[in-house]
């Protein structure tokens, strides 16, 4: 795979040096449950950056109709957070995880 454009190279880092307070103010009320997300970024068509964001359904119960990125729980047959996140956005959007390049954690 291609190396990740600069941009995109820099988030970990950013992300290292905020407060974790950041993201653990607001737990969700079942805490105790873990999940993932991806990040997923790549090219778009006319040469820029796209990132894939999804909509929920409007008939769930938490969170309806909201856009977000894919994920869900983490399951124990799943290879950690990475794995559960590749998992979701194959279930859900059909992602090929062989195309995904992780950078980060």
């Amino acid at each position: 795979m291609s190396e990740a454009p600069a941009w995109l190279r820099g988030i970990p880092q950013r992300v290292a040096e905020l407060d974790p307070a950041y993201f653990r103010d607001f737990p969700p009320p079942d805490a105790t449950r873990h999940s993932a997300v991806l990040m997923l970024f790549g090219p778009d068509p006319d040469g820029g950056e796209d990132v894939l964001l999804t909509q929920r359904g409007t008939n769930l119960r938490s969170h309806a109709g909201q856009v977000s990125f894919p994920g869900g729980r983490v399951d124990p047959q799943d290879a950690g957070a990475v794995g559960a996140a590749l998992r979701e956005a194959e279930e859900e959007v059909g992602l090929d995880r062989a195309g995904v390049e992780v950078i980060d954690t």
